[in-house]
């Protein structure tokens, strides 16, 4: 009776502790009302009567004092993402090779509340993203003790060459510090100690950006941002992210840069069926720009008017999806560095 706890093959499992929401608009195929308060009881029909899951809705909602379904939904899954990584940096970094984690992936339906990672084909959350990077060949996890920051990069390789960007930015994307290693990875780990007391002495740490790039055969195989202060509410400010979007051989190419400030998880929202970006919920600093492949099938005409996006920014300010479309032009420049200069 419960799609919540019922598997394809009509085995009862264990819920994953995280739950999120899936895009407004599958919410909407149930529920009418515009608000989460205000559909709350209908909610209640598509969870356990013992179960926690709405509960866990309700505090990502308290904690963030919002109850529109488009902010909720965002936040819920950004939550269950940042979880799910923590569970997987702590297994990984005690060496519990023969432990495994089993994470709920995907729906049958696209379902109110739900511990999965895909709702449906084009209602990918955050989570999928997570483990996408976290199984890819290459994956970094930053501690942070007192002054030292420690970097460890992970691989399924055994050895490996690497070119690693060590980067210390403010908030508005001015670059304060960086050190450029040529490092060799063994017995599948490199560790990598940073102190950085002198510049917690110059700068201010809530506004403070550690950024790790790791190359591996001139390729950009990991990367990742760190935070000293993750009160983002007070920290964020408008980032006016500019965008553009050209035709590639695989679907299209969205081109995304910040202007004025650091854009913190970037959702990028397709309202077409056959769109799939392939990374999501992803972080730029000022000065920096990312392409993201947006996969399609088909040759889809007018392709600006079904791609959007916001940030965490728009989201905590309860500002609705930018109407603006990206700009279209003909083709896009590469991310990858000129290592001859």
């Amino acid at each position: 009776p419960y799609l919540l706890n019922l598997n394809y093959k009509n085995i009862w499992i264990y819920n994953p502790k995280y739950v999120s929401l899936p895009k407004p608009n599958s919410i909407k195929k149930i529920v009418l009302r515009k608000t989460f308060d205000q559909s709350l009881n209908l909610l209640k029909l598509y969870t356990k009567p013992d179960s926690t899951n709405l509960q866990d809705i309700i505090a990502i909602r308290k904690k963030y004092n919002i109850s529109d379904y488009q902010n909720l939904a965002y936040f819920s899954q950004l939550e269950q993402s940042t979880e799910l990584e923590k569970t997987f940096e702590s297994i990984i970094a005690k060496g519990q090779k023969n432990n495994y984690l089993i994470t709920w992936f995907n729906d049958i339906t696209p379902i109110v509340i739900s511990p999965s990672a895909i709702s449906s084909p084009t209602d990918i959350k955050a989570q999928y993203y997570t483990i996408k990077h976290i199984f890819s060949p290459f994956f970094i996890t930053i501690k942070n003790h007192a002054q030292y920051l420690n970097v460890n990069i992970y691989s399924k390789y055994d050895t490996a060459k690497l070119l690693n960007y060590y980067k210390l930015y403010d908030t508005r994307g001015d670059l304060l510090w960086q050190k450029i290693n040529k490092q060799q990875l063994n017995n599948h780990k490199l560790t990598t100690t940073f102190d950085m007391g002198v510049y917690f002495k110059l700068f201010s740490r809530d506004t403070l950006v550690f950024k790790v790039e790791t190359y591996n055969n001139l390729s950009l195989v990991a990367e990742k941002y760190y935070y000293f202060n993750h009160d983002f509410k007070s920290l964020l400010k408008t980032p006016n992210i500019k965008t553009s979007i050209y035709p590639i051989d695989l679907g299209f190419a969205l081109e995304i840069s910040p202007k004025n400030y650091l854009a913190k998880a970037i959702y990028i929202n397709t309202s077409h069926t056959a769109l799939t970006p392939l990374d999501n919920f992803i972080d730029i600093l000022p000065g920096e720009t990312k392409n993201i492949i947006i996969q399609t099938p088909y040759q889809v005409k007018n392709i600006q008017n079904f791609v959007s996006l916001f940030s965490m920014y728009e989201a905590f300010h309860l500002q609705p999806i930018p109407t603006n479309a990206p700009k279209v032009k003909e083709q896009g420049s590469s991310g990858i560095p000129n290592f001859n200069q």
